[in-house]
């Protein structure tokens, strides 16, 4: 699940959520928006039982991401905007700001 919040005419909060357990791996949200480094937003414990990574983003934007697992597992939010193929014979993920 993806949950935006718009904080200012320029910046919208948007938070990621996974249902826990994450298989007891570190993931992470990689993308464009943080030049797909692993160790920029990772999934932390949520007290309701899911894991969040929150960050904010330029308001009226499209950005692509995807979920990184430690042990480097791909995976997709189901609940993305869109999607669109990459270069690697998979896809990406969209989210619009």
């Amino acid at each position: 699940m993806i949950r935006k919040k718009k904080v200012s005419d320029d910046t919208t909060e948007v938070t990621f959520i996974l249902p826990a357990p994450i298989e007891g791996q570190i993931v992470s949200v990689v993308g464009d928006f943080n030049d797909w480094q692993p160790d920029a937003l990772h999934f932390k414990a949520s007290t309701d039982n899911t894991f969040a990574a929150t960050t904010t983003l330029p308001a009226g934007q499209q950005y692509i991401f995807r979920y990184l697992t430690e042990h480097g597992r791909w995976f997709d939010e189901d609940a993305a905007d869109g999607f669109q193929p990459n270069d690697y014979g998979s896809g990406n993920c969209l989210l619009y700001t």
